[in-house]
């Protein structure tokens, strides 16, 4: 069991290294937005620009609350493949518009294969502190979600953080207090409910364009 998101966050981190690159731009979805997010601020020099999608910016009552229904995603193989048929139905359920047969048959396919991995992701997702993270960066912050994204309702909390200022008091004979302003977010509405990379991939890429596009 990985032990918090930096887990993963320095898996990337190895393979970057190892494929030779030294600054790069983190963009991550819903559980990668949490991996992107922690990326950001811990290896600042390194991160240009930080795109999420489908944030999880919850305090810790709003983890635990949500957290409730991890077992739902535990889909362990059982010889009678009743599990594959419990994937196909949350899929259904959360079809969120109509799926594209091939693309829901990739997603369920994709969560049969992590049927450990998931739990084991979303476990270290609900006890990050996502939020004191994403204060934390100082790169430029593009953040997109879908109205119908279960995550939608946190997501104005993007701005909310990225914008807020910071104020740090330093003693030297006197106070002296530090203003500094964290860059501004730019947010952006897309499509496709919790799968806006895969249903909306016009959406997402023509706002990272347009955000990629303004930076020096």
């Amino acid at each position: 069991m990985p032990s918090g998101i930096l887990y993963y966050v320095d898996v990337y981190m190895l393979l970057a290294k190892h494929a030779g690159f030294t600054k790069w731009h983190a963009f991550g979805h819903h559980s990668g937005a949490s991996m992107a997010t922690e990326m950001a601020a811990v290896y600042p020099e390194q991160i240009l620009s930080l795109t999420i999608i489908g944030p999880v910016l919850m305090t810790r009552e709003e983890q635990i609350s949500h957290s409730e229904g991890l077992l739902e995603y535990n889909t362990k193989p059982v010889m009678d493949g009743s599990h594959w048929m419990k994937v196909w139905n949350i899929l259904l359920m959360q079809k969120q518009g109509e799926w594209d047969v091939l693309k829901m048959n990739g997603e369920a396919l994709d969560w049969v294969r992590a049927w450990e991995g998931k739990v084991q992701c979303y476990s270290n997702v609900f006890c990050q502190p996502m939020m004191k993270l994403l204060g934390e960066v100082r790169c430029p912050v593009l953040g997109m979600s879908s109205e119908k994204d279960i995550l939608y309702e946190f997501f104005p909390r993007v701005k909310e953080i990225v914008s807020s200022i910071d104020m740090i008091d330093i003693p030297c004979g006197s106070i002296l207090t530090l203003v500094f302003q964290k860059p501004d977010a730019t947010t952006a509405i897309v499509t496709g409910g919790d799968w806006e990379v895969m249903k909306d991939a016009e959406g997402c890429c023509k706002n990272l364009v347009a955000f990629l596009s303004k930076l020096s």
